[in-house]
């Protein structure tokens, strides 16, 4: 009895993985056919694992329906209602995709405030495309308030997943100063990396810039600054300007003539009488030493200088 139970739980696991395996490459198998162009092999692939409830080939039936063969017309109705079946199960691509199908209004009425909606939910699951549909549509305020930051934070989350309309527009944003400082050179690298995806705008952009920077050059004056710590550069470019200058117009030596001012005479200079002015007498301010009848007068007090030129007056002799 025993053997018998295992025996039948073995043989359900092993059909079961078998199971599992087979949808495995019949996704696989529907993604190789469509991409060879196969659309009814592909579909036979994806149908029975969309109805399975599979998500990845329930998106994929979606693009199959909105992208058929040549000579045929695209199936918007069954697009979306297998897109829809996808991004109910969180797939990205296809919540993108249906964003866009509302946005467009192709096969639905246009609603752009739900294209927002999917984009949003997609750009959150970091889907690149999805991220930069949301930042035209907050850039452009279509579905949505108008925000220039919120837009250029998701353009940047764009571009750095390598989106080349992110990228061109962040060049854009850059250069005309758009919630964000004007930096040229900022510009410059993402419209480098735009062409380098393959953008067309950028590359013609990019010829623009240069353009324009020649032009600018071109018509800007060239000065030779000197430094104020050698004064004698200043001088040495005069006297080279004058030394072109004299060699722009060679003048023959015969040619040059020197004409020697004669000299004036020097102005014969006349002695004028000087006046001499005789004092009748000078009174004088004090007695001469030789006047005989000078007579000094006494110190009674014995004063002899002032500070250290005091002289002590002499004692008498008693002896004498």
């Amino acid at each position: 009895m025993r053997k018998t139970l295992c025996s039948v739980l073995l043989a359900s696991a092993m059909t079961l993985s078998s199971l599992h395996i087979v949808k495995a490459d019949d996704y696989l198998n529907g993604v190789t056919a469509f991409e060879q162009g196969d659309h009814a092999l592909a579909l036979s692939f994806w149908l029975p694992l969309a109805e399975n409830g599979h998500g990845k080939a329930q998106y994929s039936l979606g693009k199959l329906y909105e992208t058929p063969e040549y000579g045929s017309k695209p199936k918007y109705l069954e697009a979306i209602k297998w897109y829809e079946a996808a991004a109910n199960q969180g797939v990205a691509a296809a919540q993108n995709n249906l964003g866009r199908l509302y946005a467009q209004g192709k096969g639905i009425k246009a609603d752009r405030a739900k294209a927002v909606g999917y984009w949003r939910m997609a750009s959150e699951s970091n889907h690149p495309m999805a991220q930069y549909n949301l930042g035209l549509a907050l850039f452009r305020g279509e579905g949505v308030a108008q925000n220039f930051e919120r837009a250029v934070f998701w353009f940047h989350q764009s571009a750095n997943n390598n989106v080349s309309g992110a990228q061109y527009a962040l060049g854009e944003v850059y250069r005309l100063g758009l919630s964000v400082p004007v930096d040229n050179e900022v510009a410059e690298k993402w419209y480098r990396a735009a062409e380098k995806n393959g953008s067309r705008s950028a590359a013609d952009r990019l010829a623009e810039i240069a353009k324009l920077n020649v032009e600018a050059e071109a018509t800007q004056p060239v000065v030779e600054e000197v430094s104020p710590e050698n004064p004698d550069t200043l001088v040495a470019l005069e006297i080279e300007s004058s030394d072109k200058q004299d060699d722009t117009k060679e003048v023959p030596v015969t040619e040059i003539q020197v004409t020697v001012p004669k000299p004036e005479p020097k102005p014969e200079l006349k002695s004028k009488p000087v006046k001499t002015a005789f004092a009748e007498s000078v009174a004088l301010i004090g007695p001469l030493k030789d006047d005989p009848a000078f007579r000094p007068r006494k110190n009674p007090r014995g004063y002899a200088g002032i500070g250290s030129l005091l002289v002590p007056k002499p004692k008498p002799n008693p002896r004498r």
